[in-house]
């Protein structure tokens, strides 16, 4: 079932890179995901709107993806599958064709983050320029984090979506969380968790909040 005339991507199947399974969650090489792109129908000039079945972390993955490959049009719908399905709108269990089109991956590289910006900051933190937050909840950031990181959890009781609506939190409510993690201090604001969801997630409300230097340690 499904929001009808909406279109399935896998991206723990299509869209992460497995040769290394230490690390399951990764970037695809361009040519990968422009193939998925094309065959979901997605093509330069479509407007994407992503959802998933759970907190829209999955949805602000592919968000993200969508624009480190140059795809500008896209968000993420805002409730997804919960509140759509709770409002009683329509749905449907019905396969549909997709368009012939052609996407053309252009690469941005200033909105994934490496391991070497990640060392740089936790050397020098002030000299780096960026705030580096961690999307987890409280209690695993407690426990083992980078150092010198803050954390703006993006799930859970305290995370940026109501638990209850699905919904993510009023931007106002947003944007404090991140100037609390002192963001405002800093030219670029990087996100990370534990393989890259969550961290999609946080940027994505980053984003949506008025932070627009963001990226994603991948």
């Amino acid at each position: 079932s499904h929001i009808p005339k909406s279109v399935f991507v896998d991206i723990l199947n299509d869209l992460s890179k497995t040769e290394n399974q230490d690390y399951t969650f990764q970037l695809p090489e361009a040519d990968v995901f422009r193939s998925a792109m094309e065959a979901a129908g997605i093509g330069d000039d479509t407007l994407v709107v992503a959802y998933d079945t759970l907190n829209n972390a999955w949805a602000a993955r592919f968000w993200w993806m969508l624009r480190v490959f140059g795809h500008q049009q896209a968000g993420v719908l805002n409730g997804g599958w919960e509140r759509w399905t709770t409002e009683g709108r329509p749905v449907s269990s019905e396969a549909d064709n997709t368009p012939t089109v052609r996407f053309t991956p252009e690469f941005q590289p200033g909105l994934v983050a490496n391991k070497q910006d990640i060392n740089e900051h936790v050397a020098n933190p002030v000299a780096s320029e960026i705030s580096v937050i961690n999307a987890l909840r409280p209690d695993d950031y407690k426990s083992l984090r980078i150092p010198n990181t803050e954390n703006v959890p993006s799930v859970g009781e305290s995370g940026v979506v109501d638990t209850e609506t699905n919904m993510y939190l009023p931007v106002d409510e947003m944007k404090q969380r991140f100037d609390a993690a002192r963001t405002a201090e800093s030219k670029k604001v990087i996100t990370y968790c534990g393989a890259g969801i969550a961290a999609s997630s946080a940027a994505f409300v980053a984003y949506a909040s008025g932070i627009k230097d963001i990226a994603v340690y991948d």
